[in-house]
Formats: C-alpha cells, structure tokens, sequence
C-alpha cells in the first residue's frame, strides 16, 4: 500500500511554484477510516514491528490509501534532506524520495519541503526491510535525527535501539567498527531501559545481544556476571535453555579455559 500526503480541500493557488506532492488530488468521497487502526493492521501484516506509542498526528486521517492534513491545519515544511551531509543525498534521494528500491515501497515517501510527519514516524518501523542496503552512514544520520525528535517517548527509543543494534550485528563483517558499535549500544541501551523505561521488555535484545558478543570475543567473566544478573532480575532470552542454560555453557567455557590456562603453564615450567 503507498501512504501519499494531502492537504485537505486541495486548491493550486494554495501552492507556490515548484511546491508540489506526489499525485494528483483524489476526488472520491469516500467515508474515511481511522489511520491507526489501519496503521496496526499494516504492520502486523508485515514482519516489522509497530512502535507501540505511535501517535497520529493531528489533523491525519486514512482514505483509501491517501492521506489528508486536517482542516486548518498548516502545512510543516521539513529541512531534514536539505541539511544532510552532501554526500548522503544521493542515498537518501534513491531510496526515500525517489523510491527506486522496491523494499521501501511501503514506507511513505519523503517530500522535499513538505510535511514528512508519517515518513519520520514510519522510517524506522520498516527500517528492517532495506537493512542490508542502507548505508551504516545514512542509518546513523536517520537514527541521531529520530532520536531528538522522539526524546520524550522512552518506548519508541527503545524500540530504535534494538533495530540499529541487529543491523550493527547482522553487518559486522562489513567494517571493522560495527560489532564495536553494536556492544557499545547494547550496554547504552541497556542502561537507558533500566533507567527511563520501568516496564521494559523481559526479553531485552540489547541484552541477551550483549552476552552474545560478549561469549565470542571471549570476556567471559562478564558475560558470566550478566547471565546472573538476568536470572536476578528474571529476564528470558526466549530459548528453550534461556538464561540458565546460557549462564551453564558459559561456566564450563571458563572452566575448560583455566584448566587450558594451567597445563600451559606446567608445560612452561618443565621447559623452564
């Protein structure tokens, strides 16, 4: 379904020269239907997962696969595309503007110098759709710039936090400073549920994330204290083992380490 942008009661000299949306104005009458239940529906068609504080923003309306600015309501002109780096705007046009990927077909359009309210809404809903063609630079930009704009909704910077952190980890072959990155917003994240979201998931991903890292780069030690600590604080990793069986597997790769660690050294002492 593509989500394009109207003002309502659509007159041309309300518009200056080069001022423009992306088709012409529907002219149908049909009765409307409430966006966010029409929004929920999309995305639970869809594997993304909604933003569980998205509000619709004021004046919005769904019809039939259009949307329109209620009436009175101003139109927000937008400075996000012109204010990015130089070198980011080719990327951002082909894949938000121009649309030319067919993975961000359902994410709206972005609209030089109009109102890009749903696009940012939406962006980082489907962000899991063109993770593997997005630049890591562009995805930081789009992140940093969401970030502000929703500072105030704990849950949806939450629900950011774990999307940047799987496209971190499922692209760490691709440069060398990803799999930093990605533990370095694991523990951010971690510490920002703990802090600002009381009712934070169970099933933290930053967390069971961190440990992960943490077991393959070999701090053992501390994926071992965050193991016990989930179990402290009755977290799931949702695996059939969960974390006592993370916590198990983790024990006997330290154990299996100091006993390594102790015939090395009784074979530098006979050497010795």
């Amino acid at each position: 379904m593509t989500l394009q942008f109207w003002k309502k009661e659509f007159k041309e000299e309300d518009w200056a020269e080069d001022e423009y949306y992306a088709a012409p104005p529907v002219k149908d009458t049909a009765a409307a239907v409430q966006f966010k239940d029409q929004f929920q529906d999309v995305v639970l068609n869809d594997d993304d997962e909604s933003f569980e504080e998205f509000d619709v923003p004021a004046g919005y309306e769904y019809r039939e696969g259009w949307i329109y600015i209620g009436e009175g309501k101003e139109i927000v002109r937008d400075d996000y595309y012109a204010n990015l780096p130089p070198e980011l705007k080719p990327e951002f046009k082909d894949l938000f503007i121009d649309r030319n990927q067919i993975v961000v077909a359902r994410c709206p359009a972005y609209v030089i110098d109009g109102d890009n309210t749903l696009f940012f809404q939406l962006v980082f809903t489907y962000v899991t759709r063109f993770r593997k063609i997005i630049s890591i630079a562009l995805l930081e930009n789009l992140y940093e710039y969401l970030y502000y704009r929703f500072i105030d909704k704990p849950k949806i910077l939450s629900r950011m936090n774990d999307k940047l952190i799987r496209i971190y980890f499922a692209r760490r072959a691709e440069e060398a400073d990803n799999l930093y990155k990605c533990e370095e917003k694991c523990r951010e994240d971690i510490a920002f549920n703990f802090e600002y979201v009381p009712d934070f998931p169970r099933n933290l991903g930053s967390y069971k994330r961190l440990v992960i890292i943490l077991e393959n780069v070999g701090e053992l030690e501390e994926a071992k204290a965050l193991c016990e600590r989930a179990i402290a604080l009755g977290l799931t990793d949702r695996t059939k083992a969960d974390y006592p069986g993370r916590l198990e597997k983790i024990e006997k790769k330290i154990a299996k380490r100091a006993k390594n660690a102790k015939r090395n050294a009784k074979k530098t002492d006979n050497l010795s």
